[in-house]
């Protein structure tokens, strides 16, 4: 895929939308692009991780295991096409704390930890501003779990 396809692709992306084309070019060079059926499983709860997963096209199902006898997942967020996930094993490298299933035919644009961390040693403001929406979009789903899950008393 040449590179203003991918830059094109690139800029669908929540995290990219303010980048510069010059920005996109240097992220292109190391998005890998792969395609999913609907019902694949693109990673699994407890599954080392190390990769940034980018929706080009489709939707992806984000479910997490919950504790019961039947030790079935419980589907916390669809995500679409501009999306991304596995942000958290994508910085720390430890296991997935969450599955992703493909929910229709989808196309990712992946980008793994190694070429990451190698774009901060040749290109130090990409790879900060990178970071920085990265870090701006777990900080809101944690405030999103935070006001979905905490305890509110009802005041009257």
């Amino acid at each position: 895929m040449d590179d203003v396809k991918v830059i094109r692709r690139l800029r669908k992306i929540i995290l990219f939308r303010e980048m510069s084309d010059e920005e996109l070019m240097v992220i292109a060079k190391i998005a890998n692009k792969k395609k999913y059926r609907i019902g694949d499983a693109i990673c699994n709860y407890g599954e080392s991780g190390g990769t940034l997963y980018l929706i080009d096209k489709g939707s992806v199902q984000i479910s997490i295991p919950i504790m019961r006898f039947d030790s079935k997942e419980e589907s916390v967020s669809i995500l679409r096409e501009g999306d991304c996930f596995g942000e958290l094993s994508f910085f720390d490298g430890k296991s997935h704390s969450a599955g992703a299933t493909a929910t229709e035919d989808t196309v990712l644009l992946e980008i793994n930890h190694e070429d990451y961390d190698r774009i901060i040693k040749e290109n130090l403001v990409v790879g900060f501003e990178m970071q920085k929406k990265i870090i701006l979009k777990v900080i809101n789903i944690v405030r999103e779990m935070n006001t979905r899950y905490s305890y509110r008393p009802f005041i009257e």
